[in-house]
Parts: structure tokens; sequence; C-alpha cells
């Protein structure tokens, strides 16, 4: 943080390394500048502003949050930074100070050609401006694949967000060890918590999230499956499927989901659980050796759980990358390296509900480990 200020900086980047990656893409195709168009909530843009931000001016004070809604332009051209910030409410206005024309105005002169390299999430209003200006665009996933490799520091923050869902499940945990059974209104065993109100997955998802805010930290998605609507009671046997996404203050996302049931009684849930355990734990191996597939990674999560006797169609599993986005590159075909974190998630359909189990895995030089990783076992 900044001293004095208590507002979260964005963590410093590899800089010299991306702007290298870039000046090699921009020479090899041809182009006479990176373009990046959009507002300071979109994940590429918060990302080039903090390259930027950090080439011009070190780490400086300000994060891309502070620029609140506003819209921002930022060019590249292998050797300088340039960046444009208007409010929104402006440009919507229709002035004639759009930031992707003000930058072509001050960063035009400075161009050898009019070939430029934008990303496809580039909005179209700004799009067709530099090409009323005359630019040729071209579309490129270099800032994407930027990201893959998370620093240090971008790592200790997806450490911190991992953290508060763990806080944030663990509290979940402590709930249902608390709640006693009793007979609901329909003669059937429920779970009631300390006030002797019937726990629901609302009343628990409430739980999850004030523990998480607690934290200084923002759920962005919290569930608990099991039952049929969110107000439903819970019975002691069921199974309740718990997951979080949440974010931390510069924007970097964590991501956990883990069973409980309050009164296991085995069967083939406790299987589909060993099952995912044991998948989870091959995945861990897997990512500790030469870099694979994100493919690989997922087709050895979902041999492993099918070798405990469960049909492909039963068994739903993900693993993609995380950052500033909940979900992002790398994916499918991509190598996963060292300093990539990884979201992996797998479920389970049994006759007598769903399991699953999923975090966030980190692949360093000789081995993978598993971030802020919670106790595993399905009794609360």
């Amino acid at each position: 943080m900044t001293a004095g200020s208590g507002k979260p900086r964005p963590p410093p980047l590899e800089v010299d390394a991306i702007c290298g990656r870039i000046r090699k893409r921009l020479e090899r195709q041809e182009a006479a500048a990176l373009v990046i168009v959009g507002p300071v909530s979109d994940p590429t843009v918060r990302y080039a502003y903090q390259v930027y931000a950090q080439a011009e001016n070190g780490d400086g004070d300000e994060t891309p949050t502070q620029r609140g809604n506003s819209l921002l332009a930022l060019a590249f051209d292998g050797d300088t930074w340039h960046a444009v910030c208007a409010p929104n409410e402006r440009v919507r206005a229709g002035g004639n100070d759009h930031p992707a024309r003000t930058l072509l105005d001050s960063v035009a002169p400075r161009l050898e050609s009019s070939h430029l390299l934008v990303p496809a999430t580039i909005p179209h209003d700004a799009a067709l401006y530099l090409e009323q200006a005359g630019c040729e665009l071209a579309s490129s996933t270099i800032l994407v694949r930027c990201r893959f490799r998370k620093s240090p520091s971008e790592i200790e923050r997806v450490g911190a967000a991992q953290a508060a869902a763990a806080t944030g499940i663990e509290r979940v945990r402590e709930h249902l060890a608390r709640a006693s059974i009793d007979v609901g209104e329909e003669g059937h065993d429920i779970l009631i918590d300390e006030a002797e109100e019937p726990v629901t997955p609302s009343s628990l998802c409430r739980v999850l999230e004030r523990a998480v805010y607690d934290e200084n930290v923002m759920p962005v998605r919290t569930s608990v499956q099991g039952v049929a609507t969110r107000e439903d009671a819970i019975t002691p046997t069921t199974p309740l499927v718990i997951s979080t996404t949440v974010r931390e203050p510069t924007g970097y996302h964590g991501f956990l989901c883990r069973t409980l049931i309050a009164e296991p009684d085995g069967g083939a849930t406790r299987r589909a659980h060993v099952a995912i355990t044991h998948g989870l734990e091959s995945v861990r191996v897997l990512a500790s050796g030469e870099p694979p597939t994100v493919a690989a990674l997922e087709g050895d999560l979902a041999a492993e759980i099918q070798a405990f006797g469960f049909r492909p169609h039963e068994v739903e599993v993900m693993t993609s990358g995380i950052g500033l986005e909940a979900t992002e590159r790398p994916a499918s075909t991509d190598d996963i390296g060292p300093g990539v974190p990884l979201r992996v998630d797998a479920r389970v359909e049994t006759d007598t509900g769903s399991v699953g189990l999923g975090g966030l895995l980190l692949p360093e030089s000789k081995s993978a480990r598993w971030l802020a990783q919670p106790d595993r076992r399905l009794r609360p």
C-alpha cells in the first residue's frame, strides 16, 4: 500500500520482459504500435495500465481503480507508452474528446506506419475512430499471453484473494459444525442454527460472504448447491457443494470449492469424494513435472475420477488460468509453466447428490502446490 494512503497498489509486473515481448510482436507483424482502449473495469485495459504506469512512473501511487468511471486509451510504440483518459459521461455525450482520437493525435506523428495491433475486445466506437483516421487494425492476443505468467507480487495478490475464500468456506464449516438437528415442518430432520432458525443455502452464503468482506475482499459469485432452492432447509445428509469466487482490491481473483455433509453416510457420495481428492492429487503431481497443457491436466483429472467407477457423463472437470479475470488463459492446448496459477474444479453427479472440490494450483520450478488449501474432509 502507498504510505499513509491506505489504498492498495497494483502489483509490480516484470515490465521490461513484457515490453520486450510486445516489441518483438510489433516487429514480427510490422506494426507501428499496440493500442488498447476501454473502461478500467476491462481486465486487458487494467493490465495495460499497470504496465504503462510502472514503465513510465515506477510503481506510482495511482491505481487503475482510482480512474473511476473512465475510458482509457493506451499505446506502446516499441519504445514509449502513451495514455489518455476521459470520463465515460463526456464520451457518451458525443464530444470530440474520445480518448482513442486524442491518443492518436499525439501518437500518430511518431509512427512510421498506420498498421496497429489491438486486442479483440477493443470497443467498436474506438475501432471506428482509428479506422477513420486511416489506421489498419490487426487483432492481437499479446497482452493476454503476457498475463499467463504472474509476477511474484501478482501471485501474492491471488494468494490473498484465495486466503479470503478459504476463510469464508471455513466460516461456513464452523457454522455447520455448530448446527443441531430438529424436525422440520414436513416431518423431516433439518439443520437449525444457534438462533434455532433453519440452515438454508441462502443463510450459508451470507455467512461466507460476510467472512470474505471482513478480509477486505469482494465476493464475486457464491453458491451452495444441494437443495432445490436457496431458501429450502438443509437436511443432515444433504451433500452441500459450496463454491466461491472472490476478488481482492486490485482486481485479482481467488476460487475455492468444497463439499460438506453434516452427517455423511458413505456410499456413492463418499466414493465420489475420494475419487476427486485422488484426481486433484494426480493433477498436482502432473503439474510438478514437465509443463503439461491445460487439456492434459483436464484429461488426467477426468480419467482418475472415472477410474473409481464413474461414467464420463457423470464427471465434469474444468481447468483454466485465473488472475484479473475469474477464468482466463491459459486454456485448452496452452502449455502451463511455473508461475501460472490454475483454477481447477471437478464435480461428480451421484444418485445421492453432487460432490465438488476445487481450488488454485500453482506450478513452480520443480513442484506444484495448492494455494490456501483448506481441509477437504466431508464432515464439518
